[in-house]
């Protein structure tokens, strides 16, 4: 195994011929790590890096990133910049805190930090990975399919079990919650008693996608509703991407020309209670935001990052459920990664809401945050030359 040292583009380095070298602009939230085919998952024993994760706004998918390249038992060692202030943001640096709060969310689980010393406004961190990425038994190609269903499309349902079948993934399986739509069912499909969770007239929606979560035998899950169905490349389509994610959003396209978007990458921002300033619409796929959510009727994620979230049981269809989900799960660390390589089919759909204008409050408040926003300019210029010429020394042989 290898090393590895990840740089913004202003730092040179000097590396000998068994140390790897990415540059922060490698890594993206819509972009995989390993469709290239140029690095593997877990082959680096040593990982160090300065300079990026200070003011990047993809810091988790950095963090996440960097996990699945280092191998357990391997180090991480991170030389970061300090700010004025390590406790209070509103500065053109990451306080500390910020940074450490994001790192024991997003990767803590499996990294022990073994020590930590300041020197002249540089904190060093090294850390120790000490556990795998994934769950024992956790391959690409081993998938649980979801299908959330009420009865009254069971010739739909019928047919997207059969593109589950002629996709060609080894292992699977086809979890129904709701009527079985056939009485002779493949042996590869179980269906799930939904009849307990009616309450009132409401569709128990996420009570049966929990339900469908708890009974999954493998970690891979695709949970979807009867309105989506797959194209017959979909399983390479999902291999080219490769295994390490936690939550994965694809294309939804309509069926009948596959060229419109429905519902594929979206945000809503702002509290759902000051409902009149929440803004809410589709991402250009080349977007990221951090408070993007993944649409209900198609969620791939792992089963071992769900588990511990869960859908709440106490929201139905369309009273922002899928937004609630997103929400804590992001809160709890997980990321929520785009591949525009891949693709479902939708045969109805809502659309989305649009984003709201401006309104005089909102510029009212805008002006009066202006003064405060100068006060900080200066003084933020002044801390982001210190920071760049910091991020311009050249790093020579770090591991030694």
């Amino acid at each position: 195994m290898s090393k590895l040292v990840l740089l913004s583009d202003q730092t040179s380095v000097s590396v000998d011929e068994h140390t790897a070298i990415l540059r922060e602009n490698a890594f993206h939230p819509c972009r995989g790590l390993f469709q290239d085919g140029q690095y593997a998952p877990e082959s680096f024993a040593a990982v160090y890096t300065k300079g990026v994760l200070e003011i990047t706004p993809f810091i988790r998918d950095i963090l996440k990133k960097i996990d699945y390249l280092l191998a357990s038992g391997g180090s991480l060692e991170i030389d970061y910049y300090l700010s004025e202030d390590m406790y209070v943001g509103g500065e053109y640096i990451r306080p500390l805190s910020f940074f450490m709060y994001e790192f024991s969310l997003a990767v803590g689980a499996r990294f022990k930090l073994q020590q930590k010393a300041i020197d002249n406004g540089i904190c060093r961190l090294c850390f120790k990975k000490v556990d795998h990425c994934l769950p024992i038994g956790d391959k690409i190609e081993r998938w649980s399919f979801g299908i959330v269903s009420d009865g009254r499309k069971n010739n739909r349902v019928n047919s997207i079990i059969q593109q589950i079948q002629d996709m060609g993934v080894p292992e699977y399986e086809i979890l129904i919650c709701g009527p079985a739509p056939d009485q002779h069912l493949p042996i590869s499909t179980r269906v799930i008693d939904d009849r307990d969770l009616y309450w009132d007239i409401r569709p128990p929606i996420t009570a049966k996608k929990n339900r469908i979560i708890k009974k999954a035998c493998f970690n891979n899950i695709v949970l979807i509703h009867d309105r989506i169905s797959f194209p017959t490349n979909w399983y390479q389509q999902i291999k080219t991407y490769g295994n390490h994610f936690e939550v994965l959003c694809v294309q939804i396209l309509d069926e009948e020309t596959q060229s419109q978007r429905v519902q594929d990458w979206l945000y809503l921002s702002g509290d759902l209670l000051d409902y009149r300033h929440t803004k809410g619409a589709l991402l250009p796929y080349h977007l990221w935001r951090p408070d993007l959510y993944v649409d209900g009727g198609c969620l791939i994620a792992k089963k071992h990052i769900l588990e511990p979230i869960m859908y709440n049981e106490r929201l139905h269809w369309g009273e922002a459920e899928d937004v609630d989900l997103s929400r804590r799960l992001y809160q709890a660390g997980v990321m929520i990664n785009f591949d525009a390589g891949c693709h479902v089919l939708t045969s109805t759909h809502r659309h989305p809401g649009q984003a709201t204008k401006n309104t005089v409050f909102e510029r009212w408040k805008a002006a009066i945050g202006l003064r405060t926003r100068l006060a900080r300019g200066l003084k933020n210029r002044q801390q982001q030359q210190a920071f760049e010429s910091f991020r311009k020394k050249p790093v020579y042989n770090w591991y030694q």
